[in-house]
């Protein structure tokens, strides 16, 4: 199954990462005697492909890691959805203020409290924040790449995260197109490594009643060839293409 598959690469990072980082490690990966903590850090938690990705990850359950999301908002569908599947998720309420500024204070205590083996960031603002506080607080982190090419990569959060490229110890991206674009804008990461999208194929697989179904729906013959195209309209979709 191709999310089992995304889960323990993923899980290969941290524990490599983990071996790495502690005292007196010769630096190879080797089952940890308690728990691997993950502190998962994001923008925020409202609908959109990474967040559920991120969803995905913390909601396979291993008794050897644990998870904790701090998103850098507050609400959002998918934080409770988490909430309520059993994932401790911290609202961080940032904003452009001296109050954002103490907030941003008291997610570095809560990280320092927490003492997680590794800090993964979830979309541009979320790996500025994470480089800064795993860097103070001497933590591995892994940064996220979730899209290639698209207007938004001109973005100054964008150019903060090329100044700050080199203090993940790792950046992981879901295609190669997304490292290409990433590196010709200017970052300059340590180590990349490229792990795609899963998707749990005991969910999304054919099913007859459902293709019958659809095709009744749209008034079509059952023997119609459908193509469908899963995705938010966005031009960065490019659906005139499709």
């Amino acid at each position: 199954m191709q999310s089992v598959r995304l889960q323990g690469a993923d899980r290969s990072v941290f524990r490599n990462l983990n071996a790495k980082n502690r005292p007196g490690s010769s630096g190879l990966a080797s089952s940890p005697k308690r728990p691997l903590t993950v502190l998962h850090i994001i923008t925020g938690l409202e609908v959109g492909g990474s967040e559920r990705m991120l969803q995905k990850l913390v909601s396979v359950r291993h008794t050897d890691m644990s998870h904790r999301v701090v998103q850098l908002l507050s609400g959002g569908e998918i934080a409770d959805e988490l909430r309520e599947s059993g994932v401790e998720v911290t609202d961080g309420a940032l904003v452009m203020s001296a109050a954002g500024l103490r907030r941003l204070a008291a997610l570095t205590r809560l990280t320092a409290t927490l003492k997680p083996d590794v800090i993964q960031t979830w979309l541009y603002h979320a790996d500025v924040v994470g480089a800064i506080i795993g860097r103070m607080l001497r933590r591995p982190v892994v940064w996220n790449i979730r899209g290639s090419s698209h207007p938004g990569i001109r973005r100054p959060v964008v150019k903060a995260c090329v100044a700050l490229s080199r203090f993940p110890e790792v950046v992981v991206a879901n295609s190669e197109a997304g490292r290409d674009a990433h590196l010709a804008v200017g970052y300059r990461a340590r180590s990349w490594r490229i792990i795609p999208n899963g998707f749990d194929t005991t969910v999304f697989s054919p099913s007859a009643t459902a293709r019958n179904a659809v095709r009744l729906e749209l008034g079509l013959p059952p023997s119609a060839l459908l193509i469908g195209m899963v995705a938010r309209s966005d031009p960065l979709k490019n659906h005139a293409l499709f």
